[in-house]
């Protein structure tokens, strides 16, 4: 009730209160913070915590509270100004804040920062830090090492990585050795500290860095003679390091020198008992109460006795001291959650309290100790129910390795069963790849060290990685290949390995395991050209005869064979022919027995398919026809027996390239389409009707014809479809409707009642179909990772149209789009635009390439369509422009350009999100040459933070035809560099940006896939296209401009830029260049005005 209180109290004091009082309540506040960071790095006591936490949460309140009343002031201004013809004012009830203003600004930010951080609020201490550094820019670079400190604590490594790019000291001891920490190079940064130590001997931090670093790198025995070493010259520091040989000693299991360590802490206790009794008598007992909690609230020490004590099977003492570690944890737990956004702050504790768990159930099924009335369990369940429990924590190294350890130490506890001594190994594994994926290699080499004597089967596989990771290509192709010597599988003279025996001389699990393996060498042999192609052909081979069902193998294999393909000359068309039944079946096969590489697989062999009878059927050799036609129908076949073996859903993934190319020249491949599009209104018609309805509609008549034909063919397989195409086919005519409904210049709203009758009698009819509101949530496919799942792609009972709501908003734009309001039958209200005279189907395929899709785009055909509206957004302008009003500081024109604004402050996962969303589209849209990025198409959601991007008309590097040539890749601005920290555009934003576009090259062939749709389905603006056949009315469309579009986007996807004359640069080079166009002032001085690169 008191924390509940307090803010309200602390407003009602400050506005009514003396300057005196005033200054009191802030110099109890300050006591407080002072009081805090008095107390060490991350280890403040609870009570402490709890008290700042209470401050922290009425600061936090009053902020909030001030932000109102300067809301509530500027509308009662604007009510003021409007009120001339009103007899009542409207005006709510205006207190003044300026009192309450200025007490939040007389509290210093970095004291506020550091208590944060001492409270374990890393978060906040970043939003504290990062306002004491906006306001002392001159003091930024002297507290960078705070600033890294924190993005350690927040086990952010770009952030570490940003302050090191900005720093001017960047040779700095304590800045190095923090960027080798959060990356995992702990034995650079263990080398560090003993330089460190060598120079300053007599400074505790030094050694406590060098036993963290020993501790992570799994050199336990070293880091014990290290704290024994420095306790037998600095007796004084027993109490700080202790807690590094309790760790070590029960990590180690040396149960006696656990027990001697922990004596240690006894008589540490009696002392802190001893002089609280003194300070008693002077009435101080409170310092001491804390003081001599210090230790006994350790983790590590309060482990090590919960576990020295099951070991000697003292039920007893073990029960006791259960509970005492519990209550600190729920204490220490406590203090957290009463931060705002609490989880990531208390989730130490959280894992901690899941760790005590494991020991309760270890120790009862183990050593007989029960503790509570929980249900007996067995070995199996009790494995069992460890690898459920470690799938839900956060998929961290740092979260994770603690509970690994900890697990092996338990597990040693048991009766030595080869199962148990098998566990233990796995938890070796599991902390190798942990590591390995983390980025932590020394560490994980440190682990993997250990897990040799176990004879696991994934062991080898770990290591060859681990040492694959390390650039040993030819050491892990080798650990891979000794793995097998001794289970009667040959290496053969190529280098390559064969099965002695693929028949079942190998159990069947023990085959899963060779098979990843043997995938992993042929990977590996084909990336480093160890042998010639066709040993390594024959290695993906073997690979499906050993393993033949499974996913990856076809796939690969199919991926190598299409590699093949590429290399064969255009002059052989022959020797082309073989090739493609082969990739073609192998992708149809990964298909078949997984989901993992479906965004590959299915567009690639719809492209090779629906190419082969485009390309040859045009360009027809005699002296190959009937290869041709024997290829042709090979390849007809399996796409037919596909159709039969793989559920709809996975057809329905790559909908748009379908229907992309159903004016294929040839009969037979047009059947076999016509079916598969047939098939999928069938099972999902719903969804499908929405995308077929600009197909259905375009101005195009054999694409239109075509449609109609898919329409009839699903109507024969399923009567019920007649009326609900029918039905649709009327509702996208009336929509249309209303997107080219005229209106006044100054018209905002319109009634549809009065302006489009017929869609209201439509959706009025009692015998309209129930057609789903087509938002983002209904039209996407939710894959299941399960082959034979039995849960569908969509959910069940999607909200379907019931009415349309009377009134429609008119927005304010050139062409004057409407907003429209749907009523579901949920009961829910979904907002839509109608968007006129733009081609949709630019924004359509932008969301499929980006594989961001935060909205649903639908085209209803080449000029109109509608988009899902979303919600909780705002655009950068409207932003600003209300930040430059509250500042006083609202100009027009050229008068902004001399002004410098502040973005809004977001929390710390809004600033990430913020960071990496505009990063994302800044690579994207660099890619798909997105242009015309002013401050109202970037929108924010006030929920996430998250950049939204609306308005993709101006697409393919249009912008560069402009009157005034848009010559930036991508908007970053001096605002939107400010609103991602102290850093700026360094660190998070940089590499997030190095990661999509590493990413989007990988994922080349799939993204182009998605383009090249464009080249048989062009954008009405790109003008006359050309057909590939003498009847004009079967003919497929081939755009030349949409040719060279593509061409463009995949030279930029490669790092071929018409500035980079010579090699393709790298992809920190490519974004190193973009950042650097982007933020140079001369070419945002060129930039259009209504651009506003001044914003």
């Amino acid at each position: 009730m008191g924390l509940f209180l307090l803010p309200h109290a602390l407003i009602h004091a400050l506005l009514d209160s003396s300057t005196k009082d005033v200054n009191e309540i802030r110099q109890e506040i300050l006591t407080v913070m002072e009081d805090v960071n008095k107390e060490s790095v991350h280890d403040a006591s609870d009570f402490s915590q709890i008290c700042a936490q209470a401050i922290f949460s009425a600061l936090d309140h009053l902020t909030h509270w001030t932000f109102r009343q300067i809301r509530k002031a500027a509308l009662a201004a604007k009510n003021k100004k409007e009120k001339d013809d009103c007899m009542e004012s409207t005006a709510l009830p205006v207190v003044n804040h300026e009192d309450v203003s200025n007490f939040l600004k007389s509290i210093p930010q970095d004291i506020l920062a550091n208590a944060s951080y001492k409270c374990r609020a890393n978060a906040r201490a970043l939003m504290h830090f990062e306002t004491f550094a906006r306001n002392n820019p001159d003091d930024l670079q002297r507290n960078l090492r705070f600033l890294q400190e924190i993005y350690v604590a927040l086990d952010e490594p770009d952030g570490v990585a940003g302050v090191a790019a900005v720093s001017d000291d960047r040779n700095s001891f304590n800045k190095q050795v923090l960027e080798f920490e959060s990356i995992g190079n702990l034995r650079d940064a263990s080398a560090c500290y003993e330089c460190a130590i060598q120079l300053e001997p007599n400074e505790l931090n030094h050694h406590k860095g060098l036993l963290q670093c020993l501790m992570g790198l799994g050199q336990l025995s070293t880091a014990l003679a290290h704290v024994n070493g420095v306790i037998s010259q600095q007796e004084t520091w027993v109490s700080a390091l202790n807690t590094y040989r309790v760790e070590a000693s029960w990590r180690l299991a040396n149960w006696d020198c656990l027990q001697d360590y922990l004596g240690y802490v006894e008589l540490y206790r009696h002392y802190w008992f001893s002089l609280a009794l003194f300070y008693l008598v002077k009435n101080e007992h409170f310092i001491a109460s804390v003081s001599s909690d210090q230790d006994s609230n350790d983790w590590n020490v309060g482990l090590g006795r919960l576990l020295l004590n099951a070991r000697d099977r003292n039920h007893e003492e073990f029960g006791k001291q259960l509970k005492i570690v519990r209550k600190g944890l729920m204490e220490s737990f406590s203090a957290s959650i009463m931060e705002s956004g609490s989880l990531q702050q208390g989730y130490d504790s959280l894992v901690r309290l899941h760790m005590l768990h494991e020991v309760e159930d270890c120790v009862r099924l183990f050593l007989g100790i029960s503790i509570s009335n929980f249900r007996k369990i067995d070995e199996q369940v009790l494995l069992t129910n460890w690898n459920s429990r470690l799938q839900i924590t956060q998929h961290s190294f740092k979260i994770r390795e603690p509970l690994l350890n900890l697990r092996r130490v338990l597990l040693g506890f048991g009766n030595s069963s080869q199962q148990l001594k098998e566990q233990q190994g796995s938890c070796w594994l599991l902390s190798a790849k942990e590591a390995r994926k983390a980025g932590y290699i020394q560490t994980a080499f440190s682990s993997l060290l250990n897990p040799c004597s176990f004879n696991l089967s994934g062991y080898h596989i770990e290591k060859a990685k681990l040492l694959w990771k390390q650039g040993g290509c030819s050491q892990a192709l080798k650990c891979l290949k000794d793995a097998f010597s001794d289970k009667n599988i040959r290496i053969n003279e190529g280098g390559m390995i064969d099965w002695g025996d693929k028949d079942g001389s190998f159990p069947s699990e023990e085959k899963v395991g060779h098979a990843k393996a043997l995938l992993l060498v042929a990977r590996w042999t084909e990336d480093t050209s160890h042998s010639n192609s066709h040993a390594v052909l024959k290695q993906y081979k073997n690979i499906t005869e050993i393993r033949n069902q499974w996913e990856l193998g076809h796939f690969y294999l199919a991926k190598y064979y299409d590699r093949f393909m590429k290399y064969v000359p255009d002059n052989k068309p022959a020797r082309m022919l073989e090739f493609i039944p082969h990739v073609i079946k192998h992708y149809a096969l990964s298909l078949q027995f997984g989901n993992k590489f479906i965004y590959e697989s299915m567009p690639r062999l719809l492209t090779l398919w629906l190419d082969i009878g485009s390309k040859f059927s045009v360009n027809r050799v005699k002296s190959i026809d009937k290869t041709f036609l024997a290829v042709l129908s090979d390849v007809n076949k399996i796409i037919s027996d596909s159709i039969e073996k793989l559920p709809p859903y996975k057809f329905f993934t790559a909908f748009s390239q379908l229907i992309s190319r159903i004016c294929h020249p040839n009969a037979s491949i047009f059947d076999i389409l016509e079916k598969i599009i047939a098939k999928l209104m069938v099972e999902y018609p719903q969804q499908s009707i929405w995308l077929m309805a600009a197909v259905s509609k375009s101005s195009y008549s054999v694409r239109r014809s075509r449609c109609h034909e898919i329409f009839a063919k699903a109507k024969s397989n399923c009567a019920e479809l007649e009326k609900f195409i029918n039905d649709a086919t009327c509702l996208f005519d009336r929509l249309l409707d209303v997107c080219n409904m005229p209106v006044s210049r100054n018209c905002t709203t319109i009634s549809l009642s009065e302006n489009c009758r017929s869609l209201v009698r439509l959706t009025n009819d009692p015998s309209f179909s129930a057609i789903i509101c087509p938002l983002q949530s209904s039209m996407t496919a939710i894959l299941s990772s399960k082959i034979d799942s039995q849960t569908g792609p969509f959910p069940d009972n999607l909200p379907t149209i019931v009415r349309f709501k009377d009134k429609i908003d008119v927005l304010m734009s050139l062409q004057k789009p409407k907003k429209i309001v749907i009523r579901g039958s949920d009961g829910k209200e979904y907002m839509m635009m109608c968007k006129p005279k733009d081609d949709l189907r630019k924004d359509s395929r932008l969301m499929e390439f980006n594989s961001l899709i935060n909205k649903a785009v639908v085209p209803l055909n080449e000029e109109c369509g509608i988009l899902e509206w979303v919600n909780n957004t705002a655009g950068l302008r409207h932003i600003l422009l209300q930040l430059y009003k509250e500042k006083g500081i609202l100009c027009t024109g050229r008068e902004l350009k001399n002004l410098d604004a502040n973005a809004d402050k977001y929390g710390y996962q809004s600033r990430l999100a913020y960071a990496r969303t505009v990063a994302v589209m800044s690579v994207v849209g660099y890619v798909l040459g997105l242009g015309d990025r002013h401050g109202e198409n970037i929108l924010f959601d006030s929920t996430s933070g998250d950049a939204v991007h609306v308005d993709f008309s101006c697409l393919f590097n249009k912008g560069k035809t402009f009157d005034c040539p848009e010559v930036v890749p991508f908007r970053l601005t001096h605002n939107m560099i400010d609103a991602m920290g102290p850093t700026g555009y360094e660190g998070i934003y940089r590499r997030a940006c190095e990661v999509t576009m590493r990413v989007m090259r990988n994922q080349c062939d799939p993204l182009m896939t998605v383009l090249k749709t464009f080249v048989h389905d062009p954008l009405v603006e790109w003008g006359k296209i050309r057909r590939n056949d003498s009847n004009r009315d079967h003919a497929e469309i081939t755009n030349e401009l949409a040719l060279k579009i593509v061409k463009d986007v995949e030279d930029r996807l490669k790092g071929n830029t018409s500035k980079s004359k010579g090699p393709a640069l790298s992809v920190e080079g490519q974004v190193h260049e973009l950042v650097k166009e982007a933020t140079d002032v001369n070419n945002l001085s060129q930039m259009y005005i209504g651009w506003a690169a001044y914003m």
